[in-house]
């Protein structure tokens, strides 16, 4: 049993205006810019030029580099390695961005540990090996920065426990 709404969709997609193609609309446009002549040119420039201006702005926005809020310099067992760091505050604590440059990777068996440090007391803030090349490394402090205003990084060695080792390869005060 078939109902009259059948009937209906079927005429309709029977229809051949239902499958003619569409106008072209973007010759229309253009036939119409070409007949508005020069005082419409003479809006549309102005027009495209601030759109010129915002997109290069915008680009240069989404380029550019976070701000350094202080810089990282290799020691004598580490002269090559410098590091750019960016504090960030957050809810969950503090995040230290590094970029680091030119430290070569911790051998097998070893590691970085970066600490944040004031005085003789220093809070372990993470560590990495550093042996896919430069880049990024991502510290997280529970304590803050103004009370541990000094940062280092040490070359520790799996087997000598948690303990901040001596070899310091990059230090930086914020």
């Amino acid at each position: 049993m078939t109902s009259h709404d059948d009937f209906r969709t079927a005429d309709i997609l029977a229809s051949e205006t239902v499958w003619a193609d569409p106008p072209d609309v973007l010759d229309a446009v253009l036939t119409e810019i070409d007949a508005a002549g020069t005082s419409f040119r003479r809006l549309w420039m102005p027009a495209a030029a601030v759109l010129v201006l915002i997109v290069a702005i915008a680009g240069f926005a989404l380029t550019r580099s976070e701000p350094v809020d202080f810089t990282l310099a290799g020691t004598s067992l580490a002269p090559t390695a410098s590091a750019d760091v960016r504090v960030v505050e957050t809810p969950a604590g503090i995040v230290l961005r590094l970029e680091v440059a030119g430290l070569p990777p911790a051998d097998p068996g070893t590691y970085y540990q970066g600490w944040v440090v004031a005085g003789d007391r220093a809070v372990s803030v993470g560590t990495f090996h550093m042996r896919g090349g430069d880049g990024a490394v991502a510290f997280w402090s529970g304590v803050e920065p103004t009370d541990y205003p000094e940062l280092i990084v040490t070359l520790q060695s799996e087997s000598d426990g948690p303990a901040r080792s001596d070899v310091v390869v990059l230090t930086g005060r914020a």
